[in-house]
């Protein structure tokens, strides 16, 4: 059974401040973050937590990815999603233009939102959609129940850190 897992990555666009620094500060990661951050582009940081996350499916499923973004940076993560994948970019915002300069570059499955409102209906809609094919193809349903949502970060360095953040709902 392949899990879906849900990345956001918006930074003073929808909330106020650094969506990054807070999670990156939850999770205990600050130093890791910092080391990691001077030494490679935060797009190449995106990257290796997609491979990380591809690499996470158990035996015989797959991860589907929904990535959700803005900026400019988050254009090459989204060329290394998948065909299964989804991005949903905000409209007229730097990471839309860059996706629609050349719709052919993206193999993802493409979800374009304005608000909040827009956005929570495109995402639960997707994650229902995936749920229920996955469920019609002989998965345990209560492993893709969408109640069963978690915040899913980690790192690929020489010592992989992994940690995990339930998200009420």
């Amino acid at each position: 059974m392949a899990g879906i897992v849900v990345l956001f990555d918006f930074d003073r666009t929808l909330i106020d401040g650094d969506s990054d620094n807070w999670v990156v500060t939850e999770m205990g990661l600050s130093d890791l973050f910092r080391q990691l951050r001077s030494s490679l582009p935060w797009n190449s940081l995106m990257g290796l937590v997609l491979d990380d996350i591809y690499a996470s499916a158990p035996e015989g499923g797959r991860q589907k990815c929904i990535y959700l973004g803005d900026g400019g940076g988050d254009y090459c993560p989204t060329l290394k999603l998948q065909d299964t994948d989804h991005v949903m970019p905000r409209k007229n915002y730097p990471l839309w233009n860059r996706i629609f300069s050349d719709p052919a570059l993206v193999k993802a499955a493409v979800h374009e939102w304005s608000n909040g409102e827009e956005l929570e209906k495109t995402l639960l809609h997707l994650i229902n959609t995936i749920s229920t094919k996955q469920n019609t193809s002989g998965s345990n349903s209560s492993e893709s129940n969408s109640s069963n949502c978690k915040l899913h970060m980690s790192v690929s360095t020489p010592e992989v850190h992994t940690r995990t953040l339930k998200v009420p709902h």
